[in-house]
């Protein structure tokens, strides 16, 4: 029993040094604490309505079709805890207009979540991100939105978002996030445990093993001053428990992928199921496509400016077995493509355009003589290659 007292007791200080080791690390690397992410109103993309660049800003000259005007930012994915707070530099808001910051998460990239901004013609005021309660994951996408009626040009200067200091509560709040956080399926899942969601900043199965290997340490020189057994046992239980945790966590997040695999699946045909899987929409226009395809041994070459893009390896596998090339970026040559083959372009096929009055592909060395079978507005377009006059 005394053994079994020293083991816990080093198995609490193990913890307790771990997590003052954690905190230490990402007080002193910067790991969780980045610099603050600035966006000037010139690097904004206006994706409804009109807008122009003037130095430094963005000027929303016109609304779009449903009396908003939305721009978008240039961004990379991270981790919604990272950034605490907003600011927002505008100039030109009138009364009856609204300003919304508006963000989509990897979790749910159809489902905009929106933030009213309570700023007007307001230069480096902010509001608390940490505070609305669906900032939350990984942020794939962010954006403003503009509503109400727009008289006069307004001005987006800079959108700032400013880190969380750290502070051994949000460590804290970390590891928990990591320990309770779940993930869906993902193309690696199958083969590859990455022991924590994909957005954590505190990977479970180092810390874990840093605490196995703190706690032993702390259990030697305990027993080594008490000049107690030197049995391996404890040191092995220590082990154990420490797998035992991962395993325990990893089955929970198997369940979890379950439900929800079970809640988004069961129950429906194939084409059900394709139509509900991520990639859904891509299976409907894929669909179509093939009902404009004659037969199903039909050669078809996909023309892309991305050929490593998943999306031309997932039309690949919805066209099967039709005779796919692997994704091009210029048009097949002469010799290659024969009257009958059909050529499809997923946009955007930036190397390539089509003249609809000589009914050719034109790319910068070559031109391919096609007729036009069906165009999808924004998604792509469907030749089938003629005899060349």
């Amino acid at each position: 029993m005394k053994r079994l007292g020293v083991l816990l007791v080093a198995a609490l200080a193990g913890w307790v040094v771990t997590f003052l080791a954690l905190w230490l690390y990402q007080v002193g690397s910067g790991h969780s604490v980045s610099s603050a992410w600035v966006v000037a109103g010139s690097d904004l993309r206006v994706i409804v309505g009109t807008g122009r660049k003037i130095p430094g800003s963005l000027a929303i000259t016109a609304l779009g079709p449903r009396g908003i005007a939305m721009a978008q930012a240039p961004v990379q994915p991270f981790d919604a805890r990272t950034y605490s707070d907003l600011s927002l530099s505008v100039d030109g808001l009138a009364e009856g207009q609204t300003l919304q910051f508006v963000w989509s998460t990897a979790a749910s990239p159809r489902q905009p979540r929106y933030l009213d901004l309570p700023l007007l013609n307001a230069r480096d005021q902010g509001i608390e991100l940490a505070k609305a309660p669906e900032w939350q994951g990984r942020i794939i996408a962010v954006g403003l939105i503009l509503r109400g009626r727009l008289d006069q040009p307004v001005s987006l200067h800079e959108l700032r978002l400013t880190p969380a200091g750290v502070t051994p509560l949000t460590t804290l709040q970390d590891l928990r996030a990591n320990w309770v956080g779940t993930a869906d399926w993902s193309g690696r899942s199958p083969n590859f445990n990455r022991g924590g969601p994909v957005e954590s900043r505190l990977p479970l199965v180092p810390i874990v093993a840093l605490w196995v290997l703190l706690s032993g340490l702390i259990y030697f020189a305990i027993n080594a001053a008490r000049h107690g057994s030197r049995a391996l046992s404890p040191y092995l239980i220590l082990c154990c428990l420490g797998w035992a945790a991962l395993e325990t966590r990893w089955q929970a997040e198997l369940f979890h992928r379950l439900q929800r695999a079970e809640d988004s699946f069961a129950g429906l045909s194939e084409v059900e199921r394709q139509r509900a899987a991520p990639d859904g929409k891509l299976f409907e226009l894929v669909e179509q496509i093939r009902s404009s395809l004659p037969g199903d041994s039909d050669r078809v070459f996909i023309v892309t400016s991305d050929p490593n893009a998943a999306m031309v390896g997932r039309a690949r596998y919805h066209l099967l077995p039709q005779n796919t090339s692997l994704g091009l970026q210029a048009l097949p040559s002469e010799s290659e493509a024969r009257p009958g083959d059909f050529v499809l372009m997923l946009n955007p096929a930036k190397n390539v355009s089509f003249d609809r009055e000589k009914r050719l592909l034109v790319s910068r060395n070559h031109q391919l003589p096609v007729a036009l079978i069906r165009s999808w507005r924004g998604a792509g377009e469907l030749f089938r290659v003629e005899e060349g006059e």
